[in-house]
């Protein structure tokens, strides 16, 4: 059962469109535009309609926009 925990543990989230409305307090469709102009880091997965980031993807993206902003 410990393994099935640490394997959990390991495994970075994945967020959807809606989590980024969420996670950014923007309207989905600034969201999907800022993902058409470049603004967004690339998605690690694209799935038909189904864009994907991991949860790590886009803290880094965050740092990198508050540093810049400082």
């Amino acid at each position: 059962m410990d393994n099935i925990k640490e394997h959990n543990d390991s495994i970075d989230p994945m967020l959807t469109m809606r989590d980024l409305d969420r996670i950014l307090r923007r309207s989905p469709r600034t969201i999907r535009a800022w993902r058409a102009e470049g603004f967004l880091p690339k998605a690690d997965l694209c799935h038909g309609k189904t864009v994907l980031w991991r949860r790590a993807t886009i803290a880094n993206w965050l740092e990198r926009q508050a540093s810049q902003a400082a």
